[in-house]
């Protein structure tokens, strides 16, 4: 048993104002050449902040593990974790590596080891308060996580409601990984990104890895059609991992500003250790193009640009005003020495509403 009579976070540098602190704390623990397991509690928390209390709920903890479970727990306050496997945790920890590894030797793991843990965090608005006066908002938020050495799958959702750290947001922000096989899956869900008055809507991210390589998706403003994005790209690897380099190379319906862009076959970008190379790298709409040019990794790197609208790319963040408009037409070469020749214009070049008329290089 403890009881700590006065924390000053201020005085130990973890806080820039003077806040301080008291709680009880309770536990026990035993080990054996079985088990290892403690429990324990905290009670009676109070924390001051320049004069205002906190008091904060109870919390519970616990643990325990031995060659045929790990259990783990913690239950009170803002925060409630419930964790089981039927193994210690140095076999969990070992079969846990093994999926996510994609290893050739997963069929040498333990088949019978599960993993079942949900994780539920309330509304933060006072510990944010309290100990981080930027958090301005964190919903009610859950996790929940399952690993099947059987079926070799770890699944694992996650969902964020809304939270908000300065002048940064995310709303509605979900999170799913699945591991099965030696095939991965990742997406994100968002409904609104912001960043002070900039902000994306309707964001989805798609990751999926195969031993071939790995295929991409990203939608933006999928709600729209006048500034709605899509961009679908494949990595060919030259490993799982993409450790020795890849190729990108898009698929399907390329989509800026609502618009279709068209590309070669093939068009694609060559990634290796020694630096980066294009071939035919080009979309275009209509009249409207740009290229990037790199034939070998030592090449100087060049782009090339006929009536390509710059809100082709700026159009993906929401806005009162767009924040680049402009036309440009010409090219530009940077060397290997990081010297830059070209000569082009950018035409009815305007920076968030103000108008700065003929750029020229």
């Amino acid at each position: 048993k403890a009881t700590v009579g006065g924390i000053d976070l201020e005085g130990l540098k973890y806080a820039e104002k003077d806040i301080r602190g008291s709680f009880s704390l309770e536990g026990s623990f035993v080990q054996d050449s079985l088990v290892t397991a403690f429990k324990g509690g905290l009670s009676e928390i109070l924390f001051v902040k320049e004069e205002e209390r906190y008091p904060f709920k109870p919390i519970a903890f616990g643990y325990s593990t031995s060659p045929d479970s790990t259990l783990a727990e913690i239950e009170g306050g803002f925060i409630r974790m419930h964790s089981t496997a039927n193994r210690s945790l140095d076999s969990l920890a070992s079969v846990l590596s093994t999926v996510l590894a994609k290893a050739d030797d997963r069929e040498l793991i333990d088949q019978k080891v599960f993993w079942e843990a949900d994780l539920e965090i309330d509304n933060l608005d006072e510990i944010g308060e309290l100990f981080l006066p930027d958090l301005r908002k964190f919903a009610s938020s859950s996790a929940t996580i399952f690993l099947s050495a059987e079926e070799k799958e770890l699944q694992v959702n996650a969902s964020f409601p809304e939270i908000q750290y300065g002048s940064i947001l995310l709303d509605s922000l979900s999170i799913t990984s699945t591991d099965a096989g030696f095939d991965t899956k990742r997406t994100l869900e968002l409904q609104k990104l912001a960043y002070d008055s900039l902000y994306l809507d309707n964001v989805y991210l798609e990751l999926v890895r195969k031993s071939s390589g790995v295929t991409t998706l990203l939608k933006v403003n999928a709600d729209t059609s006048a500034n709605y994005y899509r961009l679908a790209a494949e990595l060919e690897a030259d490993s799982a991992l993409l450790r020795n380099g890849f190729q990108f190379r898009f698929i399907d319906d390329l989509i800026l500003e609502g618009e279709k862009w068209e590309y070669a076959e093939s068009c694609r970008l060559i990634a290796e250790p020694e630096g980066v190379s294009f071939e035919n790298f080009k979309i275009q709409n209509a009249d409207k193009s740009i290229e990037l040019i790199k034939p070998e990794i030592d090449s100087p790197f060049q782009i090339v640009a006929s009536n390509f609208p710059l809100t082709t790319i700026t159009g993906i963040l929401n806005t009162e005003e767009r924040l680049f408009r402009g036309i440009i037409d010409g090219n530009a070469t940077v060397n290997q020495d990081g010297s830059f020749l070209g000569d082009g214009t950018i035409t009815e070049f305007t920076v968030s509403g103000a108008d700065f008329g003929t750029l020229s290089w």
